[in-house]
C-alpha cells in the first residue's frame, strides 16, 4: 500500500481550497484517487447540509475519483447497527435535498453524467445502491 500513496493533504482540485487526507496513485493511465476520512458520531452528520461540506464534496466530484470513509466504530458506539448503510442513506438524503445545487454546478455535472445520471430528475431518484454512492463507505 505504501508505494501506492502519492501523498497526504494534497489539493483535490488545483483551483480549490480543499485537501484530501490521502491521495493514491492512479495506475496505467488511471486518475489519482482522493481519499477523505471522517471520524464522525451520528450527531455530526448535520454537517452534511453545511456549505463547507457541500463545497468539499463538489471538489471531490470534480476530481472524478474519490472515496470518503467514515469511522464505523464511532457510529456503532452511537447505536448504529449498519454503519455503511447509515452513511450511504445520509449522503443520498443530502444529495437529493440539494439536487438542484449539485446539478446546476457546471463543474460537477460531468461527474453525474459519467455515472449515468443524465438529468436533474434522475439525480433526485438516486438511492443507496446507486453507483455514485459507492464512493461513500463506513469501515
Amino acid at each position: 500500500l505504501v508505494d501506492k500513496i502519492k501523498g497526504f493533504e494534497l489539493k483535490v482540485h488545483p483551483d480549490g481550497n480543499f485537501t484530501a487526507d490521502m491521495v493514491l496513485k492512479g495506475g496505467l493511465g488511471a486518475a489519482d484517487k482522493f481519499v477523505e476520512f471522517k471520524s464522525w458520531k451520528t450527531g455530526s452528520f448535520s454537517l452534511l447540509n453545511g456549505t463547507q461540506y457541500k463545497n468539499q464534496l463538489k471538489s471531490y466530484m470534480q476530481s472524478g475519483n474519490f472515496e470518503q470513509i467514515f469511522d464505523a466504530q464511532k457510529l456503532i458506539k452511537d447505536g448504529v447497527k449498519n454503519p455503511d448503510n447509515f452513511v450511504k442513506q445520509k449522503i443520498v438524503d443530502m444529495i437529493k435535498k440539494n439536487a438542484g445545487e449539485f446539478w446546476n454546478d457546471e463543474n460537477v455535472r460531468p461527474f453525474f453524467i459519467k455515472n449515468n445520471i443524465q438529468s436533474l430528475d434522475k439525480l433526485k431518484e438516486i438511492n443507496t445502491s446507486s453507483k455514485i454512492i459507492s464512493n461513500f463507505k463506513s469501515k
